[in-house]
């Protein structure tokens, strides 16, 4: 892990602990909680497993540590807590108003770190304590009670408040799903690798509690670095994807066919994968109402009865080794056929989405994950079927699956042209790609199957009237008429204004020569001038919407009104260009973030991310940037040598309270941002995509030590711009 800093504070780890997981925790004084609001994100109903750190300084009974209660008598929730003779105790109310309890036998000492988790799979609770099983579980039956009101989950505290842990907590970390054994060892980590991260196993939230926090002036923001992922949606009247023609897919007689389906509506013969083979029809999969059947060239193959219900995920392995056919339900066996099968398709292509051979079958519902494989997984073990279920969560990485054909995420990994309309969906294992038809943008969307994290948790809010963040004048942000660039921001807008992004143009008196990128009226807004009548003006057609948008300007330098381009998430919008410019229209004045040259037009709300490039991006360079609405590293970015200043706003920038000013970091150049001196500690603000973010009560503190991490340390009176180039040589 990289030094990170989030105002007040440089955090510098000790090198011996600067990769592992965590650096940093935080400190609870025995009357502080963090809020993570009533977002019933981290309140899973029908499975849930909780993974948290803790190292008590003092020692009492009842020290609340993740829970999520209602006030009322019953106090219906789930409640993770030290109880009578330090030992620890998990307690959960179902439905039907009972309550269940499970205990550690083992105690906790103070000044001592220890790894809990506890895991609810609909049937059994369980305990773990340290990697181990504790206490081997209680029996469970029906949803967790929420039903008596809102209830918000805290971290540091039992109820709504009181009964506060004191000492150290840190990544706390909320699933849907119970974990295994081998996930729980692999949260617990060990003292040569640090903890285990829980990204990989795809939790709805994740608080990595002294690392990613940033303090406000008045409270911490805790950020959910767990972000949701995306998958394909199709709407079952003329989407589907083109695979192309290929060998690859004459499975013969042994093979693995593999997926993830969420049905919006069951419809008979509805086509999930499907393989033309002319005169042998090929093989397809498919529903049959709301069964799931093969056709493998020869006969219909029905594997399961009565999928139901409709509105969720599910996973289907299908295997077959030249004896019998096997269907796997969510990581069970569900029935097994012994069969004569050898699917071939004559080198054809085939669809996703759609049965081919007739009209009208196509696929309702979203997918994720489509994988072909020339063998038969094994039931267990290595690279077998329960590996590739991974309990209930996609793999990330197939690396040690050898007879891996295909594998087609369905994912933000994919790439649309918006010149085309089309996605290129990308075989990760082989050479497959595919290509949509009838399918927009609008056809991914997010989902609850997988989570991926954000680099920016936060941004920067403007107020409006007198904020703004300039970097001088320097050389590199200065461009001419016959020069390409580009400008992208994430912008949040609060107030129907003249909104102003970035700006560098000369005073009034000198007829603001130079660029001006705004939105204006909910629309997208360029000026690019050397007088007030010898400018080029383009104006987007589309408003944009609420909440958080990525927005793009391009200009490919050839001073003409189709010069210009706009990207409003990814998408190409209409762009209209008028005007003349003959003249030079290089500013020598200073660049601005927030508001014109003028002092004026200020921008009203927040922004994250801001970079100029010295490029016209592509649009497939806009789509990365975009990345399906989650802030990247733009360091790892394809044009990255056009990237001339990219700054975050809010993460990796630093407050002086005593000039009441930020200093933003530039991530790529040299042209750090300062703020003017009218913003407050708390213009800090959660960023893009955030969802279940907590906040942290007063006095809190992050402390340079987490779980096998330790003599980390926290400075003292330095700002950002401490931070230099110039290191031994």
């Amino acid at each position: 892990m990289s030094t990170q800093f989030t105002n007040r504070q440089w955090r510098l780890p000790n090198n011996e602990n600067k990769d592992k997981q965590s650096n940093y925790s935080m400190d609870f004084d025995g009357s502080q909680n963090i809020d993570l609001g009533n977002s019933t994100q981290v309140q899973p109903v029908k499975e849930m497993s909780i993974s948290a750190w803790i190292n008590a300084s003092a020692s009492s009974t009842y020290l609340g540590i993740v829970s999520c209660q209602y006030p009322g008598a019953s106090y219906d929730g789930f409640s993770l807590h030290v109880h009578s003779s330090n030992k620890i105790q998990f307690s959960v109310s179902e439905l039907n108003g009972s309550k269940k309890y499970v205990n550690s036998t083992s105690t906790i000492t103070t000044g001592q770190w220890y790894h809990l988790a506890v895991t609810y799979d609909g049937a059994n609770i369980k305990l773990y304590f340290n990697g181990s099983l504790e206490d081997p579980g209680i029996s469970m039956t029906g949803n967790i009670d929420y039903t008596d009101g809102l209830r918000n989950t805290k971290i540091g505290s039992l109820y709504p408040s009181g009964l506060y842990f004191t000492g150290q907590i840190d990544a706390v970390s909320i699933f849907d799903y119970a974990l295994s054994s081998s996930q729980v060892t692999t949260l617990y980590g060990s003292s040569s690798t640090g903890i285990g991260n829980p990204m990989t196993l795809n939790p709805v939230a994740f608080y990595n509690l002294g690392d990613k926090s940033a303090f406000n002036n008045s409270n911490y923001l805790i950020p959910n670095s767990s972000l949701k992922d995306f998958v394909f949606d199709f709407d079952g009247t003329n989407d589907y994807i083109s695979i192309p023609n290929s060998t690859d897919f004459d499975l013969g007689s042994s093979f693995t066919i593999s997926g993830w389906f969420n049905v919006t509506s069951y419809v008979s013969n509805m086509g999930y994968i499907s393989f033309d083979g002319s005169s042998t029809r090929g093989w397809f999969l498919f529903h049959q109402s709301t069964n799931l059947a093969l056709y493998d060239g020869t006969s219909v193959r029905t594997l399961s009865l009565n999928l139901q219900p409709t509105n969720q995920w599910n996973s289907y392995i299908i295997t077959y080794d030249g004896t019998d056919l096997i269907f796997y339900l969510n990581g069970q066996q569900n029935s097994t056929q012994a069969v004569s099968s050898n699917l071939q398709t004559n080198g054809n292509g085939g669809q996703i989405g759609n049965q081919q051979f007739a009209a009208g079958r196509f696929y309702s519902g979203s997918i994720s994950n489509v994988q072909v494989f020339n063998t038969a997984l094994p039931a267990t073990g290595s690279n077998s079927v329960e590996t590739l279920y991974n309990n209930g969560s996609p793999l990330t990485l197939m690396s040690g699956f050898t007879s891996l054909v295909s594998w087609w995420k369905l994912d933000a990994s994919d790439t649309y042209d918006s010149s085309t309309g089309n996605w290129t969906i990308e075989d990760h294992a082989g050479s497959n790609d595919g290509t949509s038809s009838g399918m927009t943008q609008a056809n991914l969307v997010q989902s609850d199957l997988s989570f991926k994290t954000s680099i920016s948790p936060f941004a920067l809010d403007f107020d409006g009237a007198n904020d703004f963040v300039t970097m001088g004048s320097p050389l590199d942000l200065r461009f001419n008429r016959s020069d390409a660039f580009s400008f992208s921001a994430w912008v949040n807008v609060s107030a129907t204004a003249n909104n102003t992004i970035i700006s560098n143009q000369l005073a009034p008196s000198t007829n603001y020569r130079g660029y001006y990128f705004a939105v204006q009226s909910n629309k997208l807004n360029t000026i690019f001038r050397s007088t007030l009548s010898d400018r080029l003006i383009f104006n987007g057609a589309t408003n944009r919407s609420s909440g958080w948008n990525h927005v793009v300007f391009t200009y490919d330098g050839t001073s003409t009104t189709s010069s210009g381009k706009f990207y409003i998430n990814g998408s190409a919008e209409t762009t209209t260009g008028s005007g003349t410019l003959t003249a030079t229209a290089e500013s020598t004045d200073t660049v601005y973030l927030g508001c014109r040259s003028n002092a004026d037009n200020f921008f009203n709300g927040s922004l994250s991310n801001v970079s100029i490039w010295n490029t016209d991006l592509t649009s497939a360079q806009v789509s990365e940037i975009y990345s399906e609405g989650i802030p990247q590293n733009l360091s790892n970015h394809s044009a990255v040598s056009s990237l001339v200043s990219w700054w975050q706003l809010g993460s990796n920038s630093s407050f002086n309270s005593s000039l009441n000013q930020w200093t933003c970091i530039d991530e790529k150049g040299t042209n750090t941002g300062e703020s003017s001196q009218t913003f407050n500690e708390d213009a800090i603000v959660d960023g893009v995509g955030s969802y279940a973010n907590g906040v942290g009560t007063s006095g809190l503190e992050v402390i340079g030590s987490a779980p096998f991490s330790d003599a980390n340390s926290l400075s003292i009176n330095m700002d950002v711009l401490d931070r230099v180039e110039d290191t031994p040589a």
